[in-house]
């Protein structure tokens, strides 16, 4: 089946809302880890089941490259390759194809890039990256579109806009298996008036959700805050689960569950568990600064407390493994960071129900933001 969609509580644009596909029931807001390759780093799929996830994101472009269509095909999709048996979104490759590619050349055929794996010259079409998809077996699929950093002019955006549609329409031709999604999505760039347009066209499609992309790529927050609030204003009958891509810092996220925001992607929470920053529920900490070198305090009790695989962990000790480079320190701080994740949107889907989130929200705000 095509995913179901239906809101159970609401708090001015905030809600509380359950994603059904063929394989998870997703209670939103929600946070999706990021297994770029089909894995998360230095994690289990055993492990993200354990930290409560119905659905993590996997990306089209580096799948594409590895292990490669062929070796998904034998294995049978993703789900069976990585054993994970909830559901899958995964990006188009689009925002990659920009960033990561030395070369691109951009016509309304698709794009012509050299890869980062192999330095060959590829063509992703909107048909290509939507068969690629069926291939890995994604319950939720993205089409391709054109992502511009920041700042773009206004003969730029309108351009990548059109290109962006015309791609979303062709996306929407390619027949699909029945249980797999596709979102539309929304770009503009970063001119309130194209934003709203392109909710506007995204909106007379037969999407499952509404996808916006192109935003936290460097423009200042109180701009991607707004243009966030001018799409959701457009989606106000909020009929379909809203995603804004690549965004995890947790204040982003609340910010923008305010906005009526209901899915969450990004990297960050895990990139920067590596790196040592730990995120508690009393604010974000860095674990290798000296004074936790004989601080014997639980990491996060209530974290700890719930998932009673991380009991006995002391800040004193994962300073030890930061310090010593031990690769234990690296899993237990993702494992902290994610499982924070999951509890935080348990207290904002609490709050929301409750009709109390705009205070929770303040107050979390202050707490992080003290740090």
């Amino acid at each position: 089946m095509a995913l179901e969609w239906s809101v159970l509580y609401q708090s001015g644009k905030a809600k509380v809302g359950v994603i059904k596909t063929s394989r998870s029931e997703i209670i939103t807001p929600v946070f999706m880890p990021v297994a770029t390759k089909a894995a998360l780093k230095s994690l289990s799929t055993e492990e993200l089941r354990e930290l409560g996830f119905q659905i993590i994101l996997s990306n089209t472009y580096h799948l594409v490259f590895k292990p490669g269509l062929d070796i998904i095909k034998k294995a049978q999709g993703v789900h069976k390759f990585m054993r994970w048996d909830r559901s899958l979104l995964t990006d188009s490759g689009g925002f990659q194809v920009f960033s990561l590619s030395k070369f691109r050349k951009i016509t309304e055929e698709g794009v012509v890039f050299k890869s980062y794996a192999d330095g060959r010259e590829h063509k992703f079409t909107p048909e290509f990256v939507i068969e690629a998809q069926k291939i890995i077996g994604s319950d939720i699929m993205m089409p391709l579109d054109v992502c511009l950093g920041y700042p773009s002019d206004e003969k730029e955006t309108l351009w990548a806009l059109d290109m962006t549609m015309k791609w979303l329409e062709r996306s929407l031709a390619v027949e699909r298996p029945g249980h797999q999604s596709l979102f539309g999505i929304i770009q503009g760039a970063f001119r309130e008036h194209t934003r709203r347009k392109a909710a506007q066209m995204v909106k007379k499609l037969p999407v499952d959700g509404y996808s916006i992309g192109g935003l936290a790529v460097g423009e200042p927050k109180e701009m991607m805050y707004h243009l966030t609030d001018v799409v959701t204003d457009e989606l106000s009958e909020f009929d379909k689960p809203v995603y804004l891509m690549g965004v995890g810092h947790p204040v982003d996220m609340l910010e923008s569950i305010e906005r009526g925001v209901d899915m969450f992607d990004c990297v960050l929470p895990m990139r920067v568990a590596r790196n040592g920053l730990i995120y508690t529920f009393n604010g974000p900490i860095k674990i290798r600064h000296a004074k936790y070198a004989d601080d014997f305090r639980p990491i996060d009790d209530r974290i700890q407390r719930t998932f009673t695989f991380l009991e006995g962990y002391t800040l004193a000790y994962l300073h030890h493994l930061f310090k010593t480079k031990e690769m234990l320190g690296y899993r237990v701080a993702t494992l902290i960071n994610l499982a924070f994740m999951t509890l935080l949107m348990e207290d904002v889907r609490k709050h929301i129900k409750e009709g109390t989130f705009a205070e929770f929200k303040q107050d979390f705000v202050e707490r992080w933001s003290a740090k």
